[in-house]
């Protein structure tokens, strides 16, 4: 991937959050062969222009995510069922910084995603390691509580640990700033029972307000239309077959998801 990103223009996280901060947005999800990401980028960049997030001269930074839910699955549920109203609690950990943040998504009405975070002051846990909401430093776990007690949805103090994820991500900053645009690849989930990944597929996110931007458009034109596609929900349904959803089963092929 970095190939694909390589030759444009670069921000730093400075400059890219000064221009589209986006923590209140609509999010559409694309998979894509891998082989036809340096199309995509090259044909947004002929329209509109694109700027590359560069960290200390990385283009392509590793990301980490552990996501928590209930004994009984709530938030799980929540997503394989297109729940309107739904959240996602996770740790996110930027591997290069070694920055940890803890996070709460909620999706509402009219498919607007609002995320917030705090800095997590723990290590990033290992994968299957018994890790709940109280294992969390007392500011972060606070937070997280409020957060979730405001939303209403479920009670903080029964989640833990459930699902971890991982892969490489480019950040694009498209036209004048007012989207973004994201590639994930070499993405992959455990827990403490195994292990899966997506060696030949990538999953694009744009990132803009209630209109389709200029990524949308290069990829729709492109032959990709927006998928309904959870991370999270992909990640636990490949690894519980017996996982209550048909939205994100192996066999549509989205992610290609083999064991490893």
């Amino acid at each position: 991937m970095a190939e694909s990103v390589n030759g444009f223009d670069q921000v730093d996280l400075a400059g890219m959050n000064a221009c589209a901060r986006l923590q209140t947005r609509v999010d559409r999800k694309y998979v894509l062969p891998a082989a036809s990401v340096a199309d995509i980028v090259a044909a947004v960049d002929r329209a509109v222009g694109v700027r590359v997030l560069d960290v200390d001269g990385c283009r392509v930074q590793p990301y980490e995510s552990c996501y928590f839910d209930t004994p009984d699955g709530v938030l799980f549920r929540q997503a394989s069922t297109a729940r309107r109203r739904r959240m996602k609690v996770r740790l996110r950990h930027y591997a290069n910084s070694s920055a940890c943040f803890a996070e709460v998504k909620l999706r509402g009405v009219r498919g607007v995603t609002a995320k917030s975070r705090v800095p997590c002051a723990v290590d990033f846990p290992a994968v299957g390691a018994g890790f709940s909401l109280g294992d969390l430093d007392d500011a972060a776990s606070a937070w997280v509580t409020d957060e979730v007690r405001r939303c209403e949805l479920i009670v903080a103090d029964e989640l833990s640990a459930v699902l971890w994820g991982g892969y490489h991500r480019a950040t694009l900053l498209v036209g004048d700033g007012q989207q973004r645009m994201t590639i994930d690849a070499g993405v992959s989930f455990a827990d403490a029972h195994g292990a899966v990944c997506a060696p030949d597929a990538v999953v694009v996110e744009t990132k803009s307000g209630s209109k389709p931007g200029a990524a949308d458009v290069a990829l729709w034109r492109a032959g990709f239309r927006d998928v309904r596609l959870s991370k999270f929900g992909v990640g636990m349904c490949a690894l519980n077959p017996g996982a209550p959803s048909n939205r994100w089963r192996r066999g549509k092929g989205l992610l290609g998801l083999v064991a490893v």
